[in-house]
């Protein structure tokens, strides 16, 4: 065996015929990496951008199968914990920002699930947030700057007429992949890994996530709120988690008075196995009763939002109930909560 760094004239067919079964190319991987990284990084400065290298780098795809992803998720499948359910994750982000002017400057050409959050995309970071609650069968629903997606590792389906249509549109372009329980997450939120896990271990049809202390912040006064209003009274606290019991939702929307709300919807929906085949369900009894009429509060059901469709899903009969959390997850609406959670996740 030999490791020849020091003797590189050294040829195989020289070392084979000297007998030697093992040779060792001690450090060549690494000095070609950094030669690598020195060439890739000068053209990033030298461009100002990232597609010109693009063509030079391995896709993340590749370092998705060197990683074993592929295989982790069909392992997850065979051995999933003891009574946990597969649950596939959809997430709506084909609409353009409708931000404040102060997010402008940053959303002139991608998607806000592209924002960039301390080095990495917004959807990169709820991306690995998901992984972590062993989640990985998601789909992302595009539409406005679509090429802009570049996230390795979901299920990218376009929704063609997003600057027409609402956010239920987006979800049911996704309908194919509500096999079984499916968590629906807003693209514009940063949400941490407890929430999750907390919502693997509740069995309910229709479960949303709502937050009752979102009036200590006046960050959303230009923001339309979905406010959501309980039956029984939700305690107040700051930073608390109530996770020991369920809130049965009577009404939820923009439409709520603010005097009369309980909550704000923070954008997490979950769905079970036979919940996911009754929203499929009544989602094509309503195209066909509704069409292009009004929708409850949407000019039509291919306007409307997710919250009009559980709305009319409580009006049918359907329980939905609700989860409170005071903390674990962040909007990014203004330049404010941008600030914000980057200084949540500095370091991370």
């Amino acid at each position: 065996m030999i490791v020849p760094t020091t003797y590189p004239m050294l040829s195989i067919e020289e070392a084979d015929r000297l007998g030697i079964k093992v040779v060792i190319y001690a450090n060549q991987g690494l000095r070609a990496s950094i030669r690598a990284m020195d060439e890739v990084f000068t053209e990033i400065r030298r461009a100002g951008r990232l597609d010109t290298v693009e063509h030079r780098i391995t896709p993340m795809s590749t370092v998705f199968e060197l990683q074993g992803m592929t295989r982790m998720r069909e392992d997850e499948k065979i051995y999933l914990r003891s009574g946990e359910e597969p649950m596939s994750v959809i997430m709506p982000a084909a609409g353009a920002p409708r931000c404040q002017p102060s997010l402008e400057p940053l959303l002139h050409d991608i998607p806000l699930a592209m924002l960039d959050i301390n080095g990495r995309p917004l959807l990169q970071r709820n991306l690995e947030t998901l992984h972590r609650s062993r989640l990985y069968d998601v789909t992302v629903v595009t539409g406005y700057r679509k090429e802009a997606f570049s996230v390795e590792g979901v299920n990218y389906i376009p929704n063609p007429r997003y600057d027409s249509e609402h956010i239920l549109s987006s979800v049911m372009c996704a309908e194919k992949e509500m096999e079984g329980r499916t968590l629906i997450v807003y693209s514009d939120i940063l949400f941490e890994n407890s929430l999750i896990e907390k919502l693997r271990s509740i069995n309910t049809d229709f479960l949303i996530v709502v937050d009752n202390s979102f009036d200590k912040s006046r960050n959303n006064r230009n923001k339309k709120l979905d406010l959501v209003i309980t039956r029984e009274v939700l305690p107040n606290g700051d930073r608390s988690l109530n996770y020991d019991r369920l809130y049965t939702v009577e009404r939820i929307g923009s439409a709520v008075a603010e005097r009369a709300r309980s909550a704000e919807f923070i954008g997490i929906a979950m769905l079970s196995a036979r919940g996911a085949e009754v929203f499929k369900r009544e989602y094509h009894r309503a195209v066909e009763a509704f069409g292009d009429r009004p929708f409850l509060e949407a000019k039509s059901i291919f306007q409307a939002g997710l919250v009009d469709f559980l709305n009319y899903l409580i009006q049918l009969g359907h329980p939905v109930m609700a989860l409170r959390t005071n903390w674990g997850w962040a909007e990014i609406h203004t330049f404010g909560n941008y600030k914000y959670v980057c200084s949540l996740t500095n370091g991370l």
